[in-house]
């Protein structure tokens, strides 16, 4: 196609997205308002009536915390977030529970409420919502034990392998019913390949209703015993609204502007090559699941201070390493279609992330121009595109509709699998930026070590620790469908750094 020929489309597009906005305004929000004002005025009296019938019952589960409840959360969990601490010396688990006890639950916040009532809780649902609900004789007991306990079988010595093959199993193991979902299993005879200082792991096991990774973050430093510096040193940043711009300005371009962002996403959800068209049509459920060594976040942040890219950031940089490294994986496998432009999925943080577990995240879309021939100009085009989405309402829009999605009657709630469709998907959690410890032990490492997320062909998991970065990259086998595809992943994104770091010497 011709350059003229495809102005020409991109013009027509263009116009039929702002008559299909212009549609959505004036017919579309007189429908919405129609259907879901009954809705929302029936869910505000649940919320108020149902606790006040019974104490044990406190607020509905909304917007992505809804979402991801709505679908057998106990049975069969379908989002599970799972992340392992790697301690230096054993980690006591009855000294571990009197921490815990100690300095997590008695938290309040500026209402008094507990903070982390939630951990206390299960999900029970009601008048066709899902509530949290107080378990009846909670011990922490139930949720923090030794592995052996947990798989009840005797104590006995674990392999590094044996932990990754763990890892697989617990992100579809059922939760138990009659309690909250999230678990802690402590494993104390540990022996690590790669690290002899390593004796014992943490494995934190939370149902993403409950929590994101980034109040998973903030639980563990409760229970160490010195703070943690910076932990939220979050490249991707969102300042902070005055009064007049949050409560006019955002709410007139989220109703003037939102129905155009959300019907682009929408018409250009799914991407145009092989490796979408065969997850969307066969998906197996299965992951195959490679780490990176660790990244060093210095080196990153030389080549973010060599760039004259003034937009530079190391979220941008790592968003450019799983893109770029998933193109060449794309060349390798002899993937049809168009893949220099890719859809890429990640979230993005909105100001002021509550003080507890909850899903604060909302998500955004972004396409990425991708040079295999130039891993800087690439990196170039994704920090672009992050600085267009400073200014944009598009992540304000997935929100409003997570939000819309959310209060509708649990059995009512679509599959979001249509926005969040991507060939990329990755989440960028920021640890702390020294070693800390946990109830006194020692961490040696942090390692993502499992979750789960519809519609994408390669996903990533980034998380820092004591100034490295490592990414987990993993992928439905439909498409990772040799057992080297992942393992080629990520030594790409390793060999990209390098070259990185190279040019920008």
């Amino acid at each position: 196609m011709s350059q003229l020929s495809q102005k020409i489309v991109n013009f027509l597009n263009k116009i039929l997205l702002i008559l299909l906005t212009i549609l959505t305004i004036f017919v579309g929000y007189p429908i919405i308002l129609f259907i879901f004002l009954p809705i929302w005025i029936y869910r505000y009296v649940l919320e108020y009536i149902v606790p006040k019938l019974d104490s044990r019952f406190s607020h509905i589960l909304k917007g992505m915390g809804a979402l991801f409840s709505a679908h057998t959360p106990y049975t069969k969990p379908t989002s599970v977030v799972i992340t392992n601490f790697y301690l230096e010396t054993p980690l006591d688990k009855n000294k571990f529970i009197n921490i815990f006890n100690s300095k997590v639950f008695p938290l309040q916040n500026k209402n008094g409420s507990p903070v982390y009532r939630e951990l206390k809780q299960r999900i029970v649902q009601k008048f066709g919502y899902n509530f949290w609900y107080d378990v009846d004789k909670f011990h922490l007991s139930d949720h923090i034990k030794l592995l052996h306990e947990y798989e009840n079988e005797p104590e006995r010595s674990v392999t590094q392998l044996e932990i990754e093959k763990l890892a697989y199993k617990l992100t579809t193991r059922p939760f138990h019913p009659d309690r909250s979902p999230w678990e802690l299993i402590i494993v104390n005879n540990l022996t690590h390949d790669n690290d002899p200082l390593i004796k014992s792991v943490l494995i934190t096991r939370f149902h993403h209703c409950l929590a994101d990774g980034v109040s998973l973050i903030k639980l563990l430093e409760r229970v160490g015993l010195k703070p943690w510096k910076d932990p939220f040193s979050s490249s991707l940043k969102v300042n902070k609204l005055g009064c007049f711009t949050r409560m006019i300005l955002i709410p007139l371009r989220l109703l003037i502007e939102g129905p155009y962002q959300a019907i682009k996403l929408i018409k250009f959800s799914n991407d145009d090559n092989d490796w979408m068209k065969i997850v969307l049509s066969k998906p197996t459920g299965f992951k195959r699941i490679k780490d990176t060594d660790f990244i060093p976040i210095s080196t990153l942040k030389a080549i973010k201070n060599r760039n004259s890219h003034e937009n530079l950031n190391i979220g941008s940089i790592i968003v450019a390493l799983v893109v770029h490294a998933t193109v060449e994986a794309m060349k390798r496998r002899n993937v049809k279609g168009n893949f220099s432009k890719l859809h890429v999925t990640l979230p993005w943080p909105l100001p002021n992330h509550p003080d507890g577990v909850c899903n604060h995240w909302t998500v955004v879309k972004i396409p990425v121009l991708v040079d295999p021939n130039d891993i800087l100009q690439t990196v170039c085009n994704v920090a672009r595109e992050f600085e267009k989405l400073k200014h944009s309402i598009q992540p304000l829009v997935l929100d409003a509709i997570a939000n819309l999605s959310g209060s509708l009657p649990t059995p009512w709630i679509p599959k979001m699998d249509s926005l969040l469709t991507s060939t990329c998907i990755m989440s960028n959690v920021a640890g702390p930026v020294e070693a800390v410890d946990i109830a006194g032990c020692t961490v040696r490492r942090i390692t993502v070590a499992g979750s789960t997320a519809p519609g994408y062909a390669v996903g990533s998991l980034c998380l820092s620790y004591n100034g490295q970065i490592r990414i987990t990259i993993g992928g439905d086998i439909c498409n990772l469908n040799q057992s080297d595809d992942a393992v080629f992943l990520a030594n790409s994104c390793e060999k990209i750094v390098q070259e990185l770091a190279q040019r920008m010497s």
